[in-house]
């Protein structure tokens, strides 16, 4: 089975991170031949042994008429690539629907197509609800990443939910399997967010809220570099319990040192459509506070291994907060709450549901052919 995966841009975000995922644990078993089409960055899809990589030539701009140049000319190439260069290919796997013109070349040559539906919410709206209708019409089978996602496509989608990488998984348990962990957890009293440098992340209540909580030490890590984090904070004043650390490849060591994981997305703004720093913060049986909307919901259950609040609601997060981490015992209960339900999200049980569909596409056009 010759299988062309499509992703536009190659970088440290979430879903190039589940792509990778996926294609290593289909590298690992020679379960197809791997193509993947992306831009030549270094990201979470660099160097995966055992597939070919296949350059689209798309590039990041700050300038976004640049960028948004950048788009037009890449999608322009992705349509000519598929339309004349995937003979030997039995299925197209979209990972998002930012590259639909591979969706419109591979429907008009017959091909199978697998769009693999992460985020709900891009701008600008008018886009968005082009590349959104060509990926309803052109896609053979959708994918979803949380049931809040299925439910808002008007088609029958099949939910995969995201899981941490293999290596993640082996690196969260050796190091768990340090004595005292527990202990060290809840006296660190630390809390942690990982977020993107954006206002609807809910990154200025994080803030408000390190104010607010002296007795606690606050970590924010930033996808950013440096002077974007900079600029941004410019005009705030920062607490002292508050350290910011810049873009980081590895957050294993800050998952473990954390006593509680904390998202904030403002879902007026942005709702999250599942929660990718969640389950990693679980590994390490960090239980976790995130907006009572969207995917999270689906990860947390309230009151067993976090809260599901209103981010706009300082007073119930510091609540949360304090209930958590008011006592030993009532931190030891969330934390083996937290690994016990980890098991929802085994990347092995997500592996076996893409393979089903796979299995299933290609058979069915083998009949075809036939």
């Amino acid at each position: 089975m010759n299988i062309l995966f499509v992703h536009l841009l190659n970088n440290y975000s979430g879903s190039p991170q589940v792509l990778a995922n996926i294609l290593k644990e289909l590298s690992l078993e020679n379960y197809c031949n791997i193509y993947l089409l992306t831009s030549k960055t270094n990201g979470c899809l660099s160097n995966i042994a055992n597939i070919i990589y296949l350059n689209n030539h798309y590039k990041w701009s700050n300038n976004r008429y640049v960028l948004f140049f950048r788009f037009l000319l890449t999608q322009i190439y992705i349509f000519i690539f598929v339309l004349f260069k995937t003979r030997y290919i039995d299925i197209i796997y979209i990972n998002n629907i930012l590259s639909f013109s591979a969706a419109i070349a591979g429907k008009c040559i017959h091909k199978k197509i697998i769009c693999h539906i992460h985020e709900l919410y891009i701008h600008p709206t008018i886009i968005k609800r082009i590349m959104w209708f060509i990926m309803m019409k052109s896609a053979d089978t959708i994918l979803s990443v949380s049931r809040y996602v299925s439910g808002h496509i008007n088609r029958k989608s099949v939910i995969i939910y995201n899981t941490v990488s293999r290596e993640f998984e082996i690196t969260a348990k050796n190091m768990m399997g340090k004595q005292d962990i527990i202990d060290s957890k809840f006296k660190n009293k630390n809390i942690l967010m990982v977020s993107s440098l954006k206002r609807y992340k809910g990154i200025d209540i994080f803030v408000s809220i390190a104010k607010k909580c002296s007795d606690y030490s606050f970590s924010l890590v930033i996808s950013s570099m440096p002077d974007e984090i900079k600029k941004y904070f410019v005009n705030i004043q920062l607490p002292k319990n508050l350290k910011i650390i810049p873009v980081e490849s590895d957050l294993t060591c800050y998952y473990f040192k954390a006593s509680l994981l904390v998202n904030l997305s403002l879902p007026d703004m942005w709702v999250e459509t599942f929660g990718m720093t969640l389950i990693e913060g679980m590994q390490f049986g960090t239980p976790c506070i995130a907006p009572n909307f969207g995917g999270p919901k689906e990860i947390i259950l309230h009151g067993k291994n976090g809260f599901l609040v209103n981010p706009y609601d300082e007073d119930a997060i510091i609540q949360a907060i304090t209930i958590i981490l008011g006592s030993e015992n009532s931190y030891i209960k969330f934390y083996n709450n937290v690994l016990r339900l980890n098991n929802r999200f085994s990347i092995d049980t997500s592996k076996n549901i893409l393979k089903n569909e796979l299995d299933a596409i290609y058979m069915a056009n083998r009949k075809c052919d036939y």
